[in-house]
Parts: C-alpha cells; sequence; structure tokens
C-alpha cells in the first residue's frame, strides 16, 4: 500500500474544533467530579435514613426520619440529573475528539504502518538467510555423513586385520566429532527459522489491520482539509439551502449536496493511490 500523507497542518476550522472540544472537556470533567461527590453524599444520606428506620417504630416515621428520607431521595435525584448531564456531554465531544485527535492518529497510523512493513522486509530477508544457511549444512552434513560410512568401513577393515590395541583412526574421530557440531548448528538454525516463520504468520493480519487503521484516519484528514477549505464558504452553503428549503427543493436545510465531476474523482484516486474499483 502506498502512502500519500497528508500535510500535517491545522487552520481555523480545526482550532474551532478544539477549542469547543477543550471547553466541552472542561465541563465534563466537572461534572463528573460533581456526580463523584453527589454519589458520595447520596451514599451517605441513604445510610443515615436506613439507620434511623431501623432504629425507629415499624408503625409510624417520625419527623427525623422523615426528613432523612427526603434529603436521601433529593440527593438520589441530584446524582440522576448529573449522570444524564455527563451522558449528554459524553455524546457531545465524541464526535469532535475523533477530529481533535485525527492529525495525531494519522500520524501513528502512517508510523506504526511503516514499522511493520520494514518488520515484513526484516523478517523475510533473515528467514532466506536462514533457509540458505540451513541447505547448506544440510549439504555438509551429507558430505560428513559419507565420509564418516568410507572412514568407517576402512577402520572396520583395519580392526579386523589388528592383532594387538586398536585405535580409531583420526580422520573417523575428526569427521564424526564435525557432524556433531553442525548438527548441533542446523537445530539452532531450524528453530531460529521456525520462530522467524511463526513471526511472519503474524504479519500479514497486522498490516491489513494498520492499512486499514490508515485509511480510516487518512478519511479522516480529508474531512478535516475539505472543512477547512468549506469553512469561509459556509455562509453561502447555508444560504443556498435555506433557500432550496424555502422552495421546497429539500427537506433538510442542515445539508447540501454536491456532485463531484469524474475527472476530479480520478485525481483524488491517483493522489490517494485508490484503484478506480476500489
Amino acid at each position: 500500500m502506498k502512502l500519500n500523507p497528508f500535510a500535517k497542518k491545522t487552520g481555523a476550522y480545526y482550532a474551532k474544533v478544539k477549542a469547543e472540544y477543550d471547553d466541552l472537556s472542561h465541563q465534563l470533567d466537572k461534572a463528573r467530579e460533581e456526580l463523584a461527590q453527589a454519589k458520595i453524599d447520596h451514599d451517605k444520606k441513604e445510610k443515615h435514613a436506613f439507620k434511623l428506620s431501623q432504629q425507629g417504630s415499624m408503625y409510624y416515621a417520625s419527623a427525623a426520619e422523615k426528613e432523612a428520607s427526603i434529603a436521601a431521595s433529593k440527593a438520589s435525584n441530584r446524582v440522576s440529573s448529573l449522570e444524564g448531564d455527563v451522558r449528554a456531554l459524553e455524546y457531545r465531544i465524541s464526535p469532535l475528539e475523533l477530529i481533535v485527535q485525527g492529525p495525531q492518529r494519522f500520524e501513528d497510523d502512517k508510523r506504526k504502518l511503516s514499522t511493520l512493513q520494514e518488520k515484513d522486509r526484516q523478517t523475510q530477508a533473515e528467514s532466506d538467510r536462514l533457509e540458505a544457511s540451513i541447505a547448506k549444512l544440510e549439504t555438509r552434513i551429507e558430505s560428513v555423513q559419507a565420509r564418516i560410512a568410507s572412514e568407517t568401513q576402512a577402520a572396520t577393515q583395519t580392526l579386523i586385520d589388528a592383532e594387538g590395541d586398536f585405535m580409531v583412526p583420526e580422520a573417523l574421530a575428526k569427521a564424526e566429532a564435525e557432524l556433531r557440531l553442525t548438527q548441533t548448528y542446523l537445530a539452532d538454525l531450524t528453530d531460529k527459522r521456525d520462530a522467524v516463520h511463526v513471526e511472519r504468520t503474524q504479519l500479514p493480519a497486522a498490516l491489513r489491520e494498520a492499512e486499514r487503521d490508515l485509511e480510516f484516519s487518512r478519511a479522516r484528514m480529508a474531512e478535516i482539509d475539505l472543512h477547512e477549505s468549506l469553512l469561509p464558504l459556509m455562509d453561502l452553503f447555508a444560504r443556498a439551502a435555506v433557500a432550496r428549503k424555502v422552495c421546497q427543493w429539500g427537506s433538510d436545510e442542515h445539508k447540501y449536496l454536491i456532485e463531484i465531476p469524474n475527472t476530479n474523482l480520478e485525481a483524488a484516486r491517483k493522489a490517494l493511490c485508490v484503484r478506480t474499483n476500489d
């Protein structure tokens, strides 16, 4: 997947969204803090009301019990109200957060994909190197085994002809030692190759996920760039949308549909390295 990154820049639109996001974040933090305190207060008042009810009469409630029950009920209502405020703020801030995090997310996704692509190249090169080394060792082992067979046959005849003590020929001893060392080295390289193969089996899925993440963050950046360019023209779009609504040419004045010429679409696909049928 070829990359054609957007320039990392921000403008009036991004600054406007960021300011709104910061303001809502401050409100959300304050609301969450108030909610936490309200829950503590509610828990305290509810326990107090329960304690008084346990100590009082089962037939009638004292003034203190009624007061404690009312206080606990009010505290519960406040918790519910603040939970609603928090949910409303979270709903408003969610789409803004995607925009605010867009530029950094785009850079992170590019870096992640680049790292995985480099890892793919490195592990492929390492796999090829290990396979070549293993092939050489296997050939060498075959050669050593052939020498051992030949030396063993000659040593056997020497042993048969010998009348006294028999010494293992130095050539045979060296060949057997070489075989053991080569087999040990081969086992080590085989383990390394298998580990690289396991690592490589996990890369395709990771690469597809990274490419998909980059596609999403790239699309987010494209929308940010679009809004940056459209912001000065928004009054014109709003006027056209309202005028269409008055004439009943459209039912939603919050949207204005624009048809994009094929020449512009083809240029965009080329710039983003996207195939025509994607």
